[in-house]
Protein backbone atom coordinates (compact mmCIF):
# COMPACT_ATOMS: atom_id res chain seq x y z
CA UNK A 1 0.00 0.00 0.00
CA UNK A 2 1.25 3.49 -0.84
CA UNK A 3 2.03 5.74 2.09
CA UNK A 4 -0.01 8.86 2.84
CA UNK A 5 2.72 11.49 2.55
CA UNK A 6 1.60 14.65 0.74
CA UNK A 7 4.20 16.89 -0.89
CA UNK A 8 3.13 20.34 -2.17
CA UNK A 9 -0.53 19.32 -1.99
CA UNK A 10 0.18 16.50 -4.43
CA UNK A 11 -1.18 12.96 -4.01
CA UNK A 12 0.23 9.74 -5.45
CA UNK A 13 -1.80 7.46 -7.67
CA UNK A 14 -0.36 4.05 -8.51
CA UNK A 15 -1.91 2.63 -11.67
CA UNK A 16 -1.79 -1.05 -12.50
CA UNK A 17 -2.90 -2.27 -15.95
CA UNK A 18 -2.80 -5.66 -17.61
CA UNK A 19 0.77 -5.10 -18.82
CA UNK A 20 2.42 -2.38 -16.72
CA UNK A 21 2.47 -0.28 -13.56
CA UNK A 22 3.09 3.44 -13.20
CA UNK A 23 3.13 6.07 -10.46
CA UNK A 24 1.77 9.54 -11.16
CA UNK A 25 1.02 12.64 -9.11
CA UNK A 26 -2.37 14.26 -8.75
CA UNK A 27 -3.79 17.41 -7.25
CA UNK A 28 -6.14 16.84 -4.36
CA UNK A 29 -9.72 16.80 -5.59
CA UNK A 30 -8.76 16.17 -9.23
CA UNK A 31 -11.15 14.04 -11.29
CA UNK A 32 -9.83 10.50 -11.78
CA UNK A 33 -10.89 10.26 -15.44
CA UNK A 34 -9.09 13.54 -16.18
CA UNK A 35 -5.94 12.18 -14.55
CA UNK A 36 -6.03 9.08 -16.72
CA UNK A 37 -6.58 11.09 -19.89
CA UNK A 38 -3.80 13.55 -19.07
CA UNK A 39 -1.43 10.60 -18.79
CA UNK A 40 -2.64 9.07 -22.09
CA UNK A 41 -4.33 6.13 -20.35
CA UNK A 42 -7.45 5.72 -22.45
CA UNK A 43 -10.31 3.85 -20.82
CA UNK A 44 -13.85 3.67 -22.12
CA UNK A 45 -16.02 6.67 -21.26
CA UNK A 46 -18.51 6.89 -24.15
CA UNK A 47 -20.74 9.35 -22.29
CA UNK A 48 -17.70 11.66 -22.03
CA UNK A 49 -17.68 11.72 -18.24
CA UNK A 50 -21.37 12.38 -17.60
CA UNK A 51 -21.73 9.32 -15.37
CA UNK A 52 -24.45 7.71 -17.47
CA UNK A 53 -22.75 4.82 -19.31
CA UNK A 54 -20.88 3.11 -16.41
CA UNK A 55 -18.13 2.04 -18.83
CA UNK A 56 -15.27 3.76 -16.97
CA UNK A 57 -15.61 1.53 -13.91
CA UNK A 58 -12.30 0.83 -12.17
CA UNK A 59 -11.15 -0.64 -8.85
CA UNK A 60 -9.38 1.48 -6.27
CA UNK A 61 -7.49 0.75 -3.08
CA UNK A 62 -7.03 3.39 -0.41
CA UNK A 63 -6.32 3.39 3.31
CA UNK A 64 -10.09 3.13 3.80
CA UNK A 65 -11.15 0.75 1.03
CA UNK A 66 -9.74 -2.26 -0.76
CA UNK A 67 -10.90 -3.15 -4.29
CA UNK A 68 -13.73 -0.64 -4.25
CA UNK A 69 -15.57 -0.37 -7.59
CA UNK A 70 -16.04 3.25 -8.73
CA UNK A 71 -16.73 5.24 -11.89
CA UNK A 72 -13.55 7.13 -12.80
CA UNK A 73 -15.55 10.10 -14.12
CA UNK A 74 -17.41 10.48 -10.80
CA UNK A 75 -14.41 10.01 -8.51
CA UNK A 76 -12.06 12.65 -7.12
CA UNK A 77 -8.69 11.87 -5.61
CA UNK A 78 -8.80 12.83 -1.95
CA UNK A 79 -5.94 10.59 -0.74
CA UNK A 80 -3.19 8.39 -2.13
CA UNK A 81 -4.65 5.41 -3.94
CA UNK A 82 -3.93 2.39 -6.07
CA UNK A 83 -5.93 2.00 -9.25
CA UNK A 84 -6.50 -1.26 -11.12
CA UNK A 85 -7.80 -1.25 -14.68
CA UNK A 86 -7.59 -3.00 -18.01
CA UNK A 87 -6.60 -0.52 -20.70
CA UNK A 88 -6.87 -2.82 -23.68
CA UNK A 89 -9.71 -0.75 -25.15
CA UNK A 90 -8.69 -0.70 -28.81
CA UNK A 91 -9.00 -4.29 -29.95
CA UNK A 92 -8.09 -5.66 -33.33
CA UNK A 93 -11.45 -6.86 -34.63
CA UNK A 94 -10.39 -8.63 -37.79
CA UNK A 95 -7.29 -9.38 -39.80
CA UNK A 96 -7.61 -11.42 -42.98
CA UNK A 97 -5.11 -12.29 -45.69
CA UNK A 98 -6.29 -12.42 -49.27
CA UNK A 99 -4.98 -14.70 -51.96
CA UNK A 100 -1.76 -12.65 -52.17
CA UNK A 101 -0.49 -14.17 -48.94
CA UNK A 102 2.12 -16.29 -50.71
CA UNK A 103 2.73 -13.99 -53.68
CA UNK A 104 5.59 -11.60 -54.26
CA UNK A 105 4.16 -8.18 -53.47
CA UNK A 106 4.20 -5.37 -55.97
CA UNK A 107 6.69 -2.53 -55.57
CA UNK A 108 3.72 -0.15 -55.53
CA UNK A 109 1.03 -0.48 -52.88
CA UNK A 110 -1.88 1.68 -51.67
CA UNK A 111 -4.18 1.88 -48.66
CA UNK A 112 -7.93 2.43 -48.53
CA UNK A 113 -8.91 3.69 -45.06
CA UNK A 114 -12.39 4.18 -43.60
CA UNK A 115 -12.42 6.09 -40.30
CA UNK A 116 -15.77 5.60 -38.62
CA UNK A 117 -17.06 7.03 -35.36
CA UNK A 118 -16.85 3.55 -33.81
CA UNK A 119 -14.53 1.51 -36.01
CA UNK A 120 -11.61 1.84 -38.41
CA UNK A 121 -11.12 -0.37 -41.45
CA UNK A 122 -7.89 -0.42 -43.46
CA UNK A 123 -7.20 -2.35 -46.66
CA UNK A 124 -3.76 -2.82 -48.20
CA UNK A 125 -4.05 -2.90 -52.00
CA UNK A 126 -1.76 -3.94 -54.83
CA UNK A 127 -1.87 -0.74 -56.89
CA UNK A 128 -1.12 -2.47 -60.18
CA UNK A 129 -3.66 -5.30 -59.96
CA UNK A 130 -6.19 -3.63 -57.63
CA UNK A 131 -6.22 -6.78 -55.50
CA UNK A 132 -6.90 -6.54 -51.76
CA UNK A 133 -3.93 -8.00 -49.91
CA UNK A 134 -4.70 -7.44 -46.23
CA UNK A 135 -7.61 -6.05 -44.22
CA UNK A 136 -7.40 -4.75 -40.65
CA UNK A 137 -10.39 -3.56 -38.61
CA UNK A 138 -9.94 -1.93 -35.22
CA UNK A 139 -11.96 0.07 -32.74
CA UNK A 140 -11.59 3.85 -32.99
CA UNK A 141 -9.73 4.78 -29.77
CA UNK A 142 -11.62 8.09 -29.67
CA UNK A 143 -14.73 6.21 -28.53
CA UNK A 144 -13.44 6.51 -24.96
CA UNK A 145 -14.26 10.23 -25.24
CA UNK A 146 -17.81 9.75 -26.50
CA UNK A 147 -19.63 7.27 -28.70
CA UNK A 148 -21.09 9.86 -31.05
CA UNK A 149 -19.67 12.88 -32.84
CA UNK A 150 -21.51 15.40 -30.65
CA UNK A 151 -19.85 13.99 -27.52
CA UNK A 152 -16.43 14.34 -29.14
CA UNK A 153 -17.18 17.85 -30.35
CA UNK A 154 -18.20 18.72 -26.77
CA UNK A 155 -14.99 17.17 -25.44
CA UNK A 156 -12.93 19.32 -27.81
CA UNK A 157 -14.81 22.47 -26.81
CA UNK A 158 -14.60 21.80 -23.08
CA UNK A 159 -10.91 20.82 -23.00
CA UNK A 160 -8.19 23.16 -24.34
CA UNK A 161 -6.12 20.17 -25.49
CA UNK A 162 -9.11 18.06 -26.50
CA UNK A 163 -8.72 18.38 -30.27
CA UNK A 164 -5.00 17.65 -30.13
CA UNK A 165 -5.63 14.65 -27.92
CA UNK A 166 -8.23 13.12 -30.26
CA UNK A 167 -5.96 13.88 -33.23
CA UNK A 168 -3.08 12.16 -31.44
CA UNK A 169 -5.21 9.09 -30.84
CA UNK A 170 -6.28 8.62 -34.47
CA UNK A 171 -2.87 9.42 -35.96
CA UNK A 172 -1.17 7.04 -33.51
CA UNK A 173 -3.68 4.33 -34.36
CA UNK A 174 -3.09 4.75 -38.10
CA UNK A 175 0.68 4.62 -37.56
CA UNK A 176 0.24 1.49 -35.47
CA UNK A 177 -1.93 -0.20 -38.09
CA UNK A 178 0.35 0.54 -41.05
CA UNK A 179 3.43 -0.14 -38.92
CA UNK A 180 2.23 -3.72 -38.52
CA UNK A 181 2.92 -4.21 -42.24
CA UNK A 182 6.64 -3.76 -41.65
CA UNK A 183 9.11 -1.12 -42.86
CA UNK A 184 9.66 -2.71 -46.29
CA UNK A 185 5.95 -2.75 -47.17
CA UNK A 186 5.41 0.75 -45.76
CA UNK A 187 8.16 2.06 -48.05
CA UNK A 188 6.24 0.74 -51.11
CA UNK A 189 2.95 2.50 -50.21
CA UNK A 190 2.54 5.51 -52.52
CA UNK A 191 -1.11 6.45 -51.91
CA UNK A 192 -3.58 6.36 -49.02
CA UNK A 193 -7.21 7.31 -49.66
CA UNK A 194 -9.23 8.17 -46.55
CA UNK A 195 -13.02 8.34 -46.21
CA UNK A 196 -14.52 9.65 -42.97
CA UNK A 197 -17.45 11.66 -41.69
CA UNK A 198 -17.00 15.39 -41.31
CA UNK A 199 -16.08 15.33 -37.61
CA UNK A 200 -13.57 12.49 -38.01
CA UNK A 201 -12.08 14.31 -41.03
CA UNK A 202 -11.65 17.53 -39.06
CA UNK A 203 -10.03 15.71 -36.15
CA UNK A 204 -7.63 13.92 -38.52
CA UNK A 205 -6.66 17.31 -39.99
CA UNK A 206 -6.57 18.83 -36.48
CA UNK A 207 -9.01 21.49 -37.66
CA UNK A 208 -11.46 23.08 -35.23
CA UNK A 209 -14.74 21.21 -34.76
CA UNK A 210 -16.47 24.08 -32.95
CA UNK A 211 -18.49 25.08 -36.02
CA UNK A 212 -19.80 21.53 -36.42
CA UNK A 213 -21.54 21.65 -33.06
CA UNK A 214 -23.47 24.90 -33.31
CA UNK A 215 -25.84 26.51 -35.80
CA UNK A 216 -25.38 27.00 -38.74
CA UNK A 217 -23.10 23.91 -38.49
CA UNK A 218 -20.28 25.14 -40.71
CA UNK A 219 -17.23 22.96 -41.50
CA UNK A 220 -13.77 24.53 -41.61
CA UNK A 221 -13.25 22.85 -44.99
CA UNK A 222 -15.27 20.75 -47.42
CA UNK A 223 -13.09 20.20 -50.50
CA UNK A 224 -10.96 17.11 -51.04
CA UNK A 225 -7.66 17.26 -49.18
CA UNK A 226 -4.48 16.20 -50.99
CA UNK A 227 -1.26 16.19 -49.03
CA UNK A 228 1.66 14.05 -47.94
CA UNK A 229 0.78 11.49 -45.27
CA UNK A 230 3.75 12.66 -43.22
CA UNK A 231 2.30 16.19 -43.03
CA UNK A 232 -0.45 14.76 -40.79
CA UNK A 233 2.01 12.88 -38.62
CA UNK A 234 1.57 9.51 -40.35
CA UNK A 235 5.32 9.02 -40.29
CA UNK A 236 5.25 5.34 -41.21
CA UNK A 237 4.13 6.31 -44.73
CA UNK A 238 7.10 8.42 -45.78
CA UNK A 239 6.48 8.04 -49.52
CA UNK A 240 2.70 8.26 -49.64
CA UNK A 241 0.35 10.93 -50.92
CA UNK A 242 -2.90 11.16 -48.93
CA UNK A 243 -6.36 11.89 -50.34
CA UNK A 244 -9.16 12.74 -47.91
CA UNK A 245 -12.66 12.52 -49.41
CA UNK A 246 -14.68 15.80 -49.61
CA UNK A 247 -17.56 16.77 -47.32
CA UNK A 248 -21.08 17.87 -48.18
CA UNK A 249 -22.00 19.41 -44.82
CA UNK A 250 -21.27 19.06 -41.13
CA UNK A 251 -23.34 15.87 -40.96
CA UNK A 252 -23.01 14.41 -44.44
CA UNK A 253 -19.33 13.77 -44.83
CA UNK A 254 -16.68 12.12 -46.93
CA UNK A 255 -17.86 8.65 -45.98
CA UNK A 256 -21.18 9.29 -47.78
CA UNK A 257 -19.50 10.95 -50.77
CA UNK A 258 -17.22 7.92 -50.98
CA UNK A 259 -20.20 5.58 -50.70
CA UNK A 260 -22.09 7.35 -53.49
CA UNK A 261 -18.92 7.39 -55.59
CA UNK A 262 -18.59 3.62 -55.10
CA UNK A 263 -22.02 2.92 -56.60
CA UNK A 264 -20.84 3.81 -60.08
CA UNK A 265 -23.22 3.79 -63.02
CA UNK A 266 -26.91 3.87 -62.19
CA UNK A 267 -30.05 3.94 -64.31
CA UNK A 268 -30.93 7.65 -64.41
CA UNK A 269 -34.55 6.69 -65.14
CA UNK A 270 -34.88 5.14 -61.67
CA UNK A 271 -35.00 6.34 -58.08
CA UNK A 272 -32.77 4.95 -55.33
CA UNK A 273 -32.69 5.39 -51.57
CA UNK A 274 -29.23 5.07 -50.05
CA UNK A 275 -29.01 4.52 -46.27
CA UNK A 276 -25.76 4.38 -44.33
CA UNK A 277 -26.78 2.87 -41.00
CA UNK A 278 -24.45 3.61 -38.11
CA UNK A 279 -24.07 5.92 -35.13
CA UNK A 280 -24.80 8.75 -37.55
CA UNK A 281 -27.51 7.71 -40.01
CA UNK A 282 -27.26 9.35 -43.42
CA UNK A 283 -29.96 9.13 -46.10
CA UNK A 284 -29.54 9.98 -49.79
CA UNK A 285 -32.29 10.00 -52.39
CA UNK A 286 -31.00 9.59 -55.93
CA UNK A 287 -33.90 10.93 -57.96
CA UNK A 288 -33.22 10.40 -61.66
CA UNK A 289 -29.62 11.57 -61.31
CA UNK A 290 -30.19 14.31 -58.72
CA UNK A 291 -29.04 13.62 -55.14
CA UNK A 292 -30.73 14.95 -51.98
CA UNK A 293 -29.38 14.07 -48.53
CA UNK A 294 -30.13 14.45 -44.84
CA UNK A 295 -28.74 12.96 -41.63
CA UNK A 296 -30.16 11.71 -38.37
CA UNK A 297 -28.81 10.81 -34.94
CA UNK A 298 -29.41 7.07 -34.90
CA UNK A 299 -27.19 6.70 -31.85
CA UNK A 300 -24.66 3.98 -30.98
CA UNK A 301 -27.15 1.27 -29.91
CA UNK A 302 -27.35 -0.13 -33.44
CA UNK A 303 -23.60 -0.76 -33.30
CA UNK A 304 -23.87 -2.56 -29.98
CA UNK A 305 -22.69 0.43 -27.95
CA UNK A 306 -24.16 2.22 -24.94
CA UNK A 307 -26.48 -0.68 -24.09
CA UNK A 308 -26.28 -2.88 -21.00
CA UNK A 309 -24.39 -5.81 -22.50
CA UNK A 310 -23.40 -4.20 -25.76
CA UNK A 311 -20.26 -5.09 -27.66
CA UNK A 312 -18.81 -4.92 -31.15
CA UNK A 313 -19.61 -7.61 -33.70
CA UNK A 314 -16.85 -10.04 -32.79
CA UNK A 315 -16.59 -13.65 -31.62
CA UNK A 316 -18.99 -14.39 -28.78
CA UNK A 317 -21.37 -11.54 -29.60
CA UNK A 318 -25.04 -12.51 -29.85
CA UNK A 319 -26.04 -11.66 -33.43
CA UNK A 320 -29.50 -13.25 -33.68
CA UNK A 321 -32.26 -14.33 -31.31
CA UNK A 322 -35.49 -16.23 -31.93
CA UNK A 323 -38.12 -16.35 -29.16
CA UNK A 324 -40.98 -18.85 -29.33
CA UNK A 325 -43.30 -18.57 -26.31
CA UNK A 326 -45.58 -21.27 -27.74
CA UNK A 327 -42.82 -23.85 -27.47
CA UNK A 328 -43.51 -25.73 -24.23
CA UNK A 329 -40.04 -27.32 -24.12
CA UNK A 330 -36.94 -25.78 -22.57
CA UNK A 331 -35.85 -24.29 -25.90
CA UNK A 332 -38.07 -21.22 -26.01
CA UNK A 333 -35.09 -19.03 -26.91
CA UNK A 334 -32.65 -19.78 -29.71
CA UNK A 335 -29.44 -17.75 -29.59
CA UNK A 336 -26.85 -17.44 -32.35
CA UNK A 337 -23.42 -16.02 -31.56
CA UNK A 338 -20.68 -14.89 -33.93
CA UNK A 339 -18.24 -17.70 -34.52
CA UNK A 340 -20.57 -20.02 -32.58
CA UNK A 341 -18.52 -19.03 -29.53
CA UNK A 342 -19.61 -18.80 -25.89
CA UNK A 343 -21.77 -15.70 -25.56
CA UNK A 344 -20.13 -12.59 -24.04
CA UNK A 345 -22.56 -9.81 -24.94
CA UNK A 346 -24.91 -8.46 -27.62
CA UNK A 347 -23.93 -6.70 -30.84
CA UNK A 348 -26.15 -4.38 -32.87
CA UNK A 349 -27.87 -7.01 -34.99
CA UNK A 350 -28.48 -9.05 -31.83
CA UNK A 351 -30.11 -6.20 -29.93
CA UNK A 352 -32.42 -5.53 -32.88
CA UNK A 353 -33.31 -9.22 -33.19
CA UNK A 354 -34.08 -9.48 -29.47
CA UNK A 355 -36.30 -6.39 -29.43
CA UNK A 356 -38.02 -7.65 -32.59
CA UNK A 357 -38.80 -10.96 -30.90
CA UNK A 358 -40.01 -9.36 -27.67
CA UNK A 359 -42.35 -7.14 -29.68
CA UNK A 360 -43.54 -10.06 -31.82
CA UNK A 361 -44.33 -12.17 -28.74
CA UNK A 362 -46.11 -9.33 -26.92
CA UNK A 363 -43.53 -8.75 -24.18
CA UNK A 364 -42.87 -5.22 -25.45
CA UNK A 365 -45.89 -3.13 -26.45
CA UNK A 366 -46.11 -0.72 -29.37
CA UNK A 367 -44.93 2.14 -27.17
CA UNK A 368 -41.81 0.20 -26.24
CA UNK A 369 -42.78 -0.71 -22.69
CA UNK A 370 -41.18 -3.93 -21.41
CA UNK A 371 -43.51 -6.16 -19.42
CA UNK A 372 -42.98 -6.74 -15.70
CA UNK A 373 -42.68 -10.24 -14.31
CA UNK A 374 -45.76 -9.79 -12.15
CA UNK A 375 -47.83 -8.82 -15.21
CA UNK A 376 -47.27 -12.22 -16.86
CA UNK A 377 -49.37 -15.34 -16.46
CA UNK A 378 -47.90 -17.79 -13.95
CA UNK A 379 -47.56 -20.45 -16.64
CA UNK A 380 -45.87 -18.14 -19.16
CA UNK A 381 -42.94 -20.22 -20.49
CA UNK A 382 -40.56 -17.23 -20.35
CA UNK A 383 -41.54 -15.86 -16.94
CA UNK A 384 -38.20 -16.85 -15.40
CA UNK A 385 -36.37 -14.61 -17.90
CA UNK A 386 -37.98 -11.50 -16.39
CA UNK A 387 -36.62 -9.83 -13.27
CA UNK A 388 -36.70 -6.43 -11.62
CA UNK A 389 -33.53 -5.07 -10.04
CA UNK A 390 -34.69 -2.13 -8.00
CA UNK A 391 -36.74 -0.05 -10.41
CA UNK A 392 -35.02 -1.55 -13.45
CA UNK A 393 -36.93 -4.10 -15.53
CA UNK A 394 -34.81 -6.73 -17.24
CA UNK A 395 -35.24 -9.59 -19.70
CA UNK A 396 -32.43 -12.11 -19.30
CA UNK A 397 -30.95 -14.16 -22.10
CA UNK A 398 -28.51 -15.80 -19.70
CA UNK A 399 -28.76 -15.20 -15.95
CA UNK A 400 -25.52 -17.04 -15.16
CA UNK A 401 -23.58 -14.69 -17.45
CA UNK A 402 -25.72 -11.70 -16.43
CA UNK A 403 -26.65 -10.96 -20.07
CA UNK A 404 -29.91 -9.07 -20.37
CA UNK A 405 -31.81 -6.23 -21.99
CA UNK A 406 -33.53 -3.50 -19.98
CA UNK A 407 -36.02 -0.72 -20.61
CA UNK A 408 -33.31 1.84 -21.38
CA UNK A 409 -31.88 -0.44 -24.07
CA UNK A 410 -35.29 -0.74 -25.72
CA UNK A 411 -35.67 3.05 -25.63
CA UNK A 412 -32.28 3.38 -27.38
CA UNK A 413 -33.51 1.08 -30.16
CA UNK A 414 -36.74 3.09 -30.37
CA UNK A 415 -34.79 6.32 -30.81
CA UNK A 416 -32.70 4.78 -33.59
CA UNK A 417 -35.81 3.39 -35.29
CA UNK A 418 -37.61 6.71 -35.01
CA UNK A 419 -34.65 8.64 -36.39
CA UNK A 420 -34.15 6.41 -39.43
CA UNK A 421 -37.80 5.87 -40.34
CA UNK A 422 -38.80 9.53 -39.95
CA UNK A 423 -35.77 10.58 -42.05
CA UNK A 424 -36.87 8.24 -44.84
CA UNK A 425 -40.37 9.66 -44.72
CA UNK A 426 -39.24 13.30 -44.69
CA UNK A 427 -36.83 12.96 -47.61
CA UNK A 428 -39.60 11.36 -49.71
CA UNK A 429 -42.10 14.01 -48.65
CA UNK A 430 -39.66 16.77 -49.58
CA UNK A 431 -39.44 15.38 -53.12
CA UNK A 432 -43.17 14.69 -53.38
CA UNK A 433 -42.64 10.92 -53.56
CA UNK A 434 -43.98 7.84 -51.82
CA UNK A 435 -42.52 4.46 -50.92
CA UNK A 436 -43.97 3.00 -54.11
CA UNK A 437 -41.87 5.41 -56.21
CA UNK A 438 -38.55 3.95 -55.05
CA UNK A 439 -37.01 1.32 -57.33
CA UNK A 440 -34.18 0.16 -55.07
CA UNK A 441 -33.14 0.54 -51.42
CA UNK A 442 -29.35 0.52 -50.98
CA UNK A 443 -28.22 -0.29 -47.43
CA UNK A 444 -24.64 0.74 -46.72
CA UNK A 445 -22.34 0.60 -43.74
CA UNK A 446 -20.39 -2.20 -42.12
CA UNK A 447 -23.16 -2.57 -39.56
CA UNK A 448 -26.00 -2.26 -42.07
CA UNK A 449 -24.51 -5.17 -44.00
CA UNK A 450 -25.32 -7.49 -41.07
CA UNK A 451 -28.90 -6.34 -40.57
CA UNK A 452 -31.39 -8.96 -41.80
CA UNK A 453 -34.54 -7.87 -43.58
CA UNK A 454 -36.56 -9.54 -40.82
CA UNK A 455 -35.31 -7.05 -38.23
CA UNK A 456 -35.51 -4.01 -40.48
CA UNK A 457 -39.09 -4.74 -41.50
CA UNK A 458 -40.14 -6.47 -38.27
CA UNK A 459 -39.31 -3.44 -36.13
CA UNK A 460 -40.63 -0.97 -38.68
CA UNK A 461 -37.26 0.65 -39.40
CA UNK A 462 -38.22 0.43 -43.06
CA UNK A 463 -41.58 -0.16 -44.73
CA UNK A 464 -42.50 -3.68 -45.81
CA UNK A 465 -42.79 -2.46 -49.40
CA UNK A 466 -38.98 -2.17 -49.50
CA UNK A 467 -38.39 -5.81 -48.54
CA UNK A 468 -37.87 -7.05 -52.11
CA UNK A 469 -36.00 -3.93 -53.20
CA UNK A 470 -33.08 -4.16 -50.75
CA UNK A 471 -29.46 -4.36 -51.92
CA UNK A 472 -26.69 -4.58 -49.31
CA UNK A 473 -23.57 -2.60 -50.26
CA UNK A 474 -21.38 -3.42 -47.28
CA UNK A 475 -18.85 -0.79 -46.22
CA UNK A 476 -19.46 1.58 -49.14
CA UNK A 477 -17.21 4.23 -47.57
CA UNK A 478 -14.22 1.88 -47.79
CA UNK A 479 -15.39 0.65 -51.19
CA UNK A 480 -15.32 4.19 -52.57
CA UNK A 481 -11.72 4.62 -51.40
CA UNK A 482 -10.86 1.29 -53.05
CA UNK A 483 -12.53 2.35 -56.28
CA UNK A 484 -10.57 5.61 -56.31
CA UNK A 485 -7.29 3.69 -56.03
CA UNK A 486 -8.22 1.22 -58.76
CA UNK A 487 -9.47 3.87 -61.17
CA UNK A 488 -6.44 6.07 -60.59
CA UNK A 489 -3.87 3.36 -61.22
CA UNK A 490 -5.84 2.05 -64.17
CA UNK A 491 -5.45 5.50 -65.68
CA UNK A 492 -1.73 5.49 -64.80
CA UNK A 493 -0.62 2.08 -66.04
CA UNK A 494 2.14 3.77 -67.98
CA UNK A 495 3.87 4.98 -64.78
CA UNK A 496 2.62 2.64 -62.05
CA UNK A 497 3.03 5.28 -59.34
CA UNK A 498 2.12 8.86 -58.50
CA UNK A 499 4.50 11.69 -59.36
CA UNK A 500 5.80 14.31 -56.92
CA UNK A 501 4.27 17.38 -58.57
CA UNK A 502 2.79 19.78 -55.98
CA UNK A 503 -0.29 21.91 -56.24
CA UNK A 504 -1.57 24.39 -53.66
CA UNK A 505 -4.95 23.79 -51.94
CA UNK A 506 -5.76 23.49 -48.24
CA UNK A 507 -2.25 22.31 -47.38
CA UNK A 508 0.86 21.50 -49.40
CA UNK A 509 -0.26 18.91 -51.94
CA UNK A 510 1.56 16.43 -54.08
CA UNK A 511 0.29 14.42 -57.00
CA UNK A 512 0.00 14.05 -60.75
CA UNK A 513 -2.33 15.90 -63.09
CA UNK A 514 -4.49 12.80 -63.44
CA UNK A 515 -4.88 12.52 -59.66
CA UNK A 516 -5.89 16.18 -59.53
CA UNK A 517 -8.47 15.56 -62.27
CA UNK A 518 -9.98 12.74 -60.20
CA UNK A 519 -10.04 14.94 -57.13
CA UNK A 520 -11.87 17.63 -59.10
CA UNK A 521 -14.39 14.95 -60.06
CA UNK A 522 -14.93 14.12 -56.37
CA UNK A 523 -15.41 17.79 -55.52
CA UNK A 524 -17.96 18.17 -58.31
CA UNK A 525 -19.86 15.16 -56.95
CA UNK A 526 -19.87 16.58 -53.41
CA UNK A 527 -20.95 20.05 -54.53
CA UNK A 528 -23.80 18.61 -56.62
CA UNK A 529 -25.40 16.99 -53.57
CA UNK A 530 -28.28 18.95 -52.01
CA UNK A 531 -28.38 18.76 -48.19
CA UNK A 532 -31.24 19.81 -45.93
CA UNK A 533 -31.66 19.94 -42.14
CA UNK A 534 -34.38 17.63 -40.87
CA UNK A 535 -34.98 19.87 -37.87
CA UNK A 536 -36.08 22.66 -40.19
CA UNK A 537 -38.73 20.53 -41.89
CA UNK A 538 -42.35 21.20 -41.01
CA UNK A 539 -43.90 18.58 -38.68
CA UNK A 540 -40.64 16.65 -38.37
CA UNK A 541 -41.01 16.40 -34.58
CA UNK A 542 -44.42 14.81 -34.96
CA UNK A 543 -43.14 12.39 -37.62
CA UNK A 544 -40.24 11.38 -35.36
CA UNK A 545 -42.49 10.74 -32.36
CA UNK A 546 -44.88 8.66 -34.45
CA UNK A 547 -42.00 6.67 -35.95
CA UNK A 548 -40.83 5.54 -32.51
CA UNK A 549 -43.80 3.23 -32.02
CA UNK A 550 -43.38 -0.47 -32.81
Amino acid sequence: MIGSDIVDDKLKVKIETSDKQMLIESKKGQNLLEILRENHIDIEAPCNGNGTCSKCRVYVRTNEDRNKSVLACQTRVEEDMELILNCDSSKVLYRGLGSSNNKVLSDNLSIALDIGTTGIEMVLVDSKSGEEILKISETNPQKNYGLDVLSRISYCKENPKGLKNLNRLIVSKINEMVGAFGEDICSRISLIVVAANCTMSHILMCESVDGLGRYPFTPEFKDTVLTKATSLGIDNLKNADLVLMPQVSAYVGGDIVSGLYSIGSIDVRKRYLFIDIGTNGEIALIDKGNIVTCSCAAGPALEGMNISNGMRAEDGAIEDVVVDKKNKSDSNIEIKSIGSQEIRGICGSGILALVRELVRNGYVNKRGKLAKKEELEEDDPLIDHFESVGSEKRFYLDKDKDIYINQADIRAVQLAKGAIYSSLMMILKRQGLGVEDIDQLLIAGQFGYHLPKESLVGLGIIDKEYEDKITYLGNSSKNGALKFIRVYYDKNKDTGKASTKYRKNILDKASSDKLIDMIDELDRLASSIDYFELANEERFDRAFAKAMTF
